[in-house]
C-alpha cells in the first residue's frame, strides 16, 4: 500500500482518486514506464516489472543491465508512469484513461536481504500461483540480476473517465 503520509500538496488534483486507491492502482497496472536521463541527457523509457511495497517501487533488471544501470549510476533522479484503463473514443477524438507519475531517486540494490524482499514482491505480483517454483528460480538467479529500488517522494496522475 502507498504511505498516506505523501501530503495533498504533493499531488495534482485530479491525482485524488488514484491516490485515494492506496496504491491498489498502481500496484494492478502492468502498462508502465520507468524513465532516466542517459549520460548524454536523452530521456530513456522503458516498460519493467515491478511491485508496490510500502513506500518503495521494486523493479527486476537483467544482469545485462545496459542504458538502465548506466542511467542509475549517472543521475539517481527518475519518474515512473503507470498508464490504465485506457479505452479509446473515436467520435470524440478522446480517451479515457487513468495514469499516475511516481518520482523519486532509484538505486540499485547491494543488500541481499533487501533485493530478495525486492524480488519475492515482484514475484507475488505476476506469478502469485507459483511461488514455490519462483522461490526456487530466485535462489539461483539472485547473484544475476539486478533489483532496482524508487523511493517515492512524490506522485501526480490524473485521467479521463467520461
Amino acid at each position: 500500500m502507498l504511505k498516506r503520509d505523501l501530503s495533498a500538496k504533493d499531488r495534482a488534483p485530479e491525482c485524488n482518486d488514484l491516490y485515494a486507491d492506496g496504491g491498489k492502482y498502481v500496484t494492478e497496472c502492468n502498462d508502465n514506464r520507468c524513465r532516466k536521463s542517459s549520460r548524454a541527457r536523452i530521456q530513456y523509457g522503458v516498460p519493467m516489472s515491478f511491485a508496490l511495497s510500502d513506500n518503495v517501487i521494486y523493479f527486476h533488471c537483467s544482469a545485462a543491465g545496459g542504458k538502465r544501470i548506466s542511467g542509475i549510476r549517472h543521475d539517481p533522479n527518475a519518474c515512473f508512469t503507470v498508464i490504465g484503463d485506457t479505452k479509446l473514443l473515436p467520435p470524440k477524438f478522446a480517451t479515457l484513461y487513468m495514469s499516475g507519475i511516481a518520482y523519486g531517486k532509484i538505486e540499485i540494490i547491494s543488500d541481499d536481504t533487501e533485493k530478495q524482499k525486492g524480488i519475492e514482491a515482484i514475484l507475488q505480483k505476476y506469478s502469485p500461483d507459483h511461488i514455490e517454483n519462483g522461490m526456487k528460480y530466485i535462489a539461483s538467479a539472485l547473484d544475476k540480476i539486478y533489483v532496482l529500488k524508487l523511493e517515492i517522494e512524490k506522485i501526480t496522475g490524473k485521467g479521463r473517465k467520461a
